[in-house]
């Protein structure tokens, strides 16, 4: 496409206003000396090339004001059909808005319901606040009373308990006398059996000597042949329980009863133990029957006279 004079002079003016290099030039042509032929020439060549690019360049921008006129065809294509698509979405919304406000109408009814609702449940709230308060007083006071009561009850039967275990030891102890009552009984039944001939003798002594060895003292008898005769006159055996005890011996001569002569017989068994062992036995007699010449006997020979079982104490 050829580009008119005037066209030209127009670009070329409006190159003159823009472009200072090329304005620098042009008034240096103007104000030197006439040029000559040959810049002349080179002008003339310069100008057409600069003619060629402006053809160019003016071919270049219908092309890109062709393309944009279809993109801006397009465009308005998209814009019609969103300004459609924003006019369907607004019909929705508005109905959608429409009924929100309706929602919105009917949930303020039902808020304006529940707050009436709430001053009522309030209102009830305070007057059970009030009536549980009375009743909370009189809870109070009624558990007040009542932790006195407690009181009074925990004293009375901490006394209770006090009395109780009191009680316990007291039927302990009375069990263990009944039990030493039966015992003492059985052993004087036995002695009685022994002394008119009801039962033997050394049934009684076994018997003793199970309560002594119940009580922790272990008691053997001491049983040896006298040949010279140091206890009863003649040679003969001789038995008599002993009772050893830290490095301590002790006779004890146990029968049912207990006459002046077997306090003698006793004092000679301590002489033939004391022969025979080497050590000096001290004297003890458990018997429930003691006749008076016996004890008197008994007490000029330091003997220890036990008439109940559990009483008996060695040193």
């Amino acid at each position: 496409m050829a580009i008119s004079r005037d066209e030209f002079k127009k670009v070329l003016l409006d190159l003159l206003k823009t472009d200072n290099s090329l304005r620098e030039q042009v008034y240096s042509i103007i104000t030197q000396a006439p040029p000559t032929k040959r810049e002349i020439e080179t002008l003339t060549r310069e100008i057409k090339n600069l003619t060629d690019a402006m053809t160019k360049l003016s071919a270049n921008f219908e092309k890109s004001l062709e393309l944009m006129v279809k993109r801006m065809d397009s465009f308005e294509n998209e814009m019609r059909l969103l300004r459609e698509e924003t006019a369907k979405r607004m019909d929705s919304f508005e109905k959608s808005l429409e009924l929100m406000v309706k929602r919105m109408d009917s949930f303020e009814k039902s808020l304006e319901l529940m707050v009436k609702r709430m001053d009522s449940f309030e209102n009830e709230m305070r007057l059970l606040r009030e009536e549980t308060a009375k009743r909370m007083d009189s809870f109070e006071k009624s558990l007040e009373l009542m932790v006195k009561r407690m009181d009074s009850f925990e004293k009375s039967l901490e006394l209770m308990v006090k009395r109780m275990d009191s009680f316990e030891k007291s039927m302990g102890i009375f069990d263990e006398e009944m039990r030493k009552s039966r015992e003492e009984f059985r052993i004087i039944a036995s002695a009685l059996g022994a002394r008119w001939g009801f039962a033997a003798e050394e049934s009684f002594r076994e018997a003793i000597r199970g309560i002594l060895g119940s009580m922790g003292f272990k008691v053997e008898k001491w049983e040896v042949y006298d040949d010279e005769g140091v206890v009863f006159g003649a040679p003969g055996v001789v038995e008599v329980d002993v009772l050893v005890r830290d490095k301590e011996h002790m006779l004890i001569e146990i029968k049912s009863s207990m006459s002046k002569s077997d306090v003698a017989a006793l004092v000679y068994k301590a002489k033939l133990y004391e022969k025979l062992v080497g050590v000096k036995p001290s004297l003890s007699i458990v018997s429930p029957f003691v006749e008076d010449d016996a004890k008197e006997r008994a007490l000029m020979e330091k003997i220890k006279i036990y008439t109940r079982v559990r009483e008996f104490k060695p040193v």
